[in-house]
């Protein structure tokens, strides 16, 4: 639970302008594979019992993909930040001894909070003109 949540600390406290720089997600790149290992060799720590759980973190973690050339930031942490709350919330679950909660299809969930971003940041330009 505590490397999802580094995992998710680190990309909420990172602020790049627009699209970055080739620098800027390099140094993200490896951050980001940095902490993946961490909570991939974790995971691997579950016993059989949970195979539920695992099953679904790593689906989960697999959707945490690269920062692309062509992403904004901004879209990429609140797409990226879904998919970690996700994770939490299995995570949650299973340090509690909870059941596993039901399956959410969380592409659609990001796809459509990100589409409430790009909204909302054309309708702050529509206003300025």
């Amino acid at each position: 639970m505590e490397a999802a949540t580094t995992l998710a600390i680190t990309i909420q406290r990172q602020t790049y302008r627009e699209y970055g720089t080739f620098e800027d997600r390099e140094g993200w790149e490896r951050e980001l594979m940095a902490h993946q290992s961490n909570l991939t060799a974790l995971l691997g720590l579950l016993p059989d019992d949970q195979r539920d759980t695992r099953d679904r973190v790593f689906e989960l973690l697999d959707g945490v993909q690269h920062w692309a050339d062509g992403e904004v930031w901004e879209e990429y942490r609140i797409r990226t930040t879904i998919y970690l709350g996700e994770m939490a919330v299995w995570l949650a679950a299973l340090a509690r001894g909870s059941q596993p909660p039901r399956n959410q299809d969380i592409g659609k969930a990001a796809y459509k909070r990100v589409l409430e971003y790009r909204r909302t940041v054309l309708e702050a330009e529509l206003e300025l003109l």
